[in-house]
């Protein structure tokens, strides 16, 4: 009787260790499930690339040279079969004459071809007054830029008009004007004495 107590206790205690094969058990056996790993990687902002493209656009831009002031004007002439040609610039400044010039007077540099006639002339032109330019001439201070003065020799119009004289030196005067960005002209005024005009004369285009 003995040896049968010790085989039953035997056979009970290996039931106690035997591992459970209930499903609610092996459910519990199981490892956790893996959780999401977070990657250090900033997220894109769509917003981005429209900030950016905006910060360019935004930008200042840089301011367009100032535009040549010139005015140019042609005229067909059918009976010599030629073309003349004017390109003008008129003063930055004027000045108050008295009567009856009031209003204010301004000059005119005044680039002329004529093929047929004088070939190629430099005049001034003053808006309203007279130039104080006698029949032996008159000298024309000038200065283009910020170079020396250059004292020009100009004569007053053939028909007697009273308001343009006629640079002698053209083509010196000509190559000085189109390489310059400014210029001084002094001319002698009837009852008003040398007057100074300044001229942007930048962008003169003219062959």
């Amino acid at each position: 009787m003995a040896i049968v107590a010790l085989i039953l206790l035997a056979a009970m205690y290996a039931l106690d260790k035997k591992p459970s094969d209930s499903p609610g058990d092996a459910t519990n056996s199981n490892t956790a499930a893996p959780q999401a790993v977070a990657l250090d990687i900033p997220a894109s902002d769509p917003s981005a690339g429209t900030s950016a493209a905006t910060a360019s656009e935004s930008k200042p831009q840089a301011p367009e040279p100032p535009r040549p002031k010139w005015q140019y004007q042609s005229e067909k002439d059918e009976m010599r079969g030629v073309t003349n040609r004017w390109a003008s610039l008129t003063s930055e400044d004027a000045v108050s004459l008295e009567f009856p010039y009031g209003g204010g007077s301004t000059l005119r540099i005044v680039v002329r071809s004529m093929p047929k006639r004088s070939a190629q002339d430099i005049i001034l032109n003053l808006s309203k007054g007279q130039l104080d330019c006698g029949f032996d001439g008159c000298r024309v201070p000038v200065k283009f830029d910020d170079n020396a003065i250059i004292n020009y020799s100009a004569n007053r119009a053939r028909g007697g008009d009273n308001d343009s004289i006629f640079i002698q030196e053209k083509s010196g005067f000509l190559k000085r004007l189109k390489a310059s960005k400014s210029v001084m002209v002094e001319v002698p005024i009837w009852k008003h004495g040398p007057t100074q005009f300044r001229f942007s004369s930048a962008g003169l285009e003219w062959k």
